[in-house]
């Protein structure tokens, strides 16, 4: 009876172990051009995308919305203090879509990044994406559709994949999963910031500042 139970649960554990990879194949389980990069397959696992020290002092979780103009230039005070410290710091950026104004194709540019994510080019498309966010942002869907291509062509993505991967709705469930990670931590405006589960506001408007701010929850975190 006790041999049977074991190689019940093995066989499940098989089975189990079966779908998820399949699941990771996205596109309905068929063939993918390109094999899902490492990067992607950490992403699920860890809850968002993750650059940084294997060891940090201070834990950075941003939640963002690549068509919110606030944004943009957060990313771009964050980016580079994090440059500045990321010996000791490891970054976690997470979606967090809301509904307003003007912002009609945020999740259409979050897919965008998951696809390029999923061929390893994540950090390089979210900066292509926030750069050139004021010449995306009056666009129609169908035409900011053609411009994530030629995003994707500019990073030397192959793209036919990206095309099946940007139709592919696995997307939206982990970008749904980091939604609702932001919804278990009270995010209610965008951009957000947590150093070490600690909310950080106001948000620092300059290098230096968030510099700063990552230097002191460091030495919080030493004591």
């Amino acid at each position: 009876m006790k041999a049977a139970v074991i190689t019940s649960l093995l066989f499940c554990a098989a089975l189990i172990g079966l779908a998820a990879y399949f699941a990771l194949q996205g596109n309905g389980g068929s063939s993918r051009v390109v094999p899902l990069h490492a990067s992607y397959t950490a992403r699920l696992q860890q809850g968002g995308w993750q650059e940084g020290s294997t060891s940090p002092k201070v834990e950075i979780v941003v939640y963002s919305d690549l068509q919110c103009p606030g944004c943009q230039a957060f990313d771009q005070v964050l980016t580079q203090a994090f440059q500045n410290t990321r010996e000791s710091t490891r970054l976690t950026f997470r979606h967090y879509i809301t509904t307003g104004a003007g912002l009609d194709k945020d999740r259409l540019a979050a897919r965008g990044l998951e696809a390029a994510g999923r061929q390893g080019n994540f950090w390089q498309m979210k900066q292509l994406l926030f750069a050139n966010q004021p010449t995306w942002g009056p666009e129609t869907t169908t035409e900011f559709s053609a411009t994530l291509i030629e995003y994707a062509k500019a990073l030397t993505i192959n793209s036919e994949q990206f095309r099946l991967d940007l139709q592919d709705s696995g997307e939206d469930d982990a970008i749904n999963h980091d939604i609702a990670a932001g919804d278990k931590a009270s995010v209610s405006n965008i951009p957000t910031i947590f150093l070490n589960d600690k909310l950080l506001t106001p948000i620092p408007g300059n290098v230096a500042d968030m510099e700063a701010a990552i230097r002191k929850a460091e030495g919080a975190g030493s004591r």
